[in-house]
């Protein structure tokens, strides 16, 4: 069973940006919130950042 809010089996493409991750998978299921995506270090990432930088600030 997925968790409530989970509507995707596959995480977005390494290549994504976070502009277009937050435009394409966060907005459309929660519109009333705004979000930040954040590096390991508490910075947030802007716009035109790959999910993959972000991601690998966390290994």
């Amino acid at each position: 069973m997925r968790p409530i809010g989970n509507d995707f089996d596959r995480r977005a493409a390494g290549s994504t940006t976070v502009n277009h991750w937050i435009q394409r998978r966060f907005v459309p299921r929660y519109p009333d919130f705004k979000v930040k995506v954040l590096f390991a270090d508490g910075r947030a990432a802007n716009g035109n950042t790959l999910l993959e930088t972000v991601r690998s600030s966390y290994v």
